[in-house]
């Protein structure tokens, strides 16, 4: 059998340790979320890495279309998809870190969102969520403006079922 060394009993309460080595090599910590899947005889354990492993083009494109702003994804750690394309990949602030560890909306708010950049202007937050798991957040850019209320209820519902239909 390959990496005979990895064989793990499960305890009485249907737990089973995964390998340091592997946690290790795969960046598994208490944080991270992983799905269990069925293939034949096999379980397979995948990592869940963030949201950029999802086709966000179809949501970028409806919540442009929804809002007529800019509209930045990111996952827990960087920009995955934007707008305008010049926040791609970039790492966010420790001030929108906070935000998104309280798992709440936050609207017309002033924050410098991306570090080292120069965006000066309010943002909507919109934390992607499913069974209370944080993945990430779509962080409108409003400049000097702001949403409907009407819009912004519709940009939540649309968030809700892009959370339950990929996670």
């Amino acid at each position: 059998m390959k990496n005979d060394l990895n064989i793990k009993n499960i305890d009485a309460l249907g737990r089973i340790v995964i390998p340091s080595t592997i946690r290790k090599k795969m960046k598994i910590n208490s944080d991270t979320m992983l799905s269990f899947n069925l293939e034949n005889d096999s379980i397979v354990i995948k990592k869940i890495n963030s949201l950029e492993e999802n086709n966000n083009s179809l949501l970028l494109k409806i919540l442009e279309e929804l809002t007529e702003k800019n509209i930045v994804i990111v996952d827990l750690e960087k920009v995955v998809e934007s707008s305008d394309r010049k926040h791609l990949n970039c790492k966010f602030t420790q001030d929108l870190k906070k935000i998104l560890e309280k798992r709440q909306k936050k609207t017309s708010i002033s924050l410098q969102f991306i570090a080292n950049d120069n965006y000066e202007g309010m943002i909507d937050v919109y934390p992607i969520l499913k069974n209370s798991n944080l993945y990430g957040a779509i962080v409108i850019l409003l400049k000097n403006s702001h949403l409907d209320e009407k819009v912004r209820q519709l940009v939540e519902l649309v968030v809700k079922l892009y959370a339950e239909s990929y996670f």
